[in-house]
């Protein structure tokens, strides 16, 4: 398999495996206050995240350079996982860096299986 299709199915799998980051409950209490949930939302940081690391693969791909398509690889895998850990969710910031690695590691055999190379 060709370092570009490579490229391209990473690329691939990191838009289809973004995250949806679930809000964190807090409740606040007091004697004369009724209990109040607050939603700790920060979906779109996972995006900012997600956006910021295909950005540098892709520079990295125009650019031909491996480095720098390899930082945007990690970026992609790492930051979502950064931010859930940001915000207090290391089970989620673990569960994100799993479900990315299987979902590209899958998709990667996936490709491979279906190539049809003959040499």
């Amino acid at each position: 398999m060709s370092s570009r299709t490579l490229l391209v199915l990473t690329a691939l799998a990191g838009l289809v495996s973004t995250a949806a980051a679930q809000p964190m409950m807090t409740s606040v209490t007091s004697t004369d206050v009724e209990e109040v949930e607050v939603e700790d939302r920060y979906g779109l940081e996972i995006l900012a995240a997600d956006g910021v690391g295909l950005a540098i693969m892709i520079a990295g791909g125009l650019a031909e350079s491996e480095h720098v398509a390899t930082a945007g690889v990690l970026a992609l895998g790492l930051g979502p996982a950064a931010v859930h850990a940001s915000h207090d969710n290391p089970g989620r910031a673990f569960g994100s860096v799993a479900l990315r690695v299987a979902l590209v590691g899958g998709g990667a055999m996936l490709g491979a299986a279906s190539a049809s190379c003959y040499e």
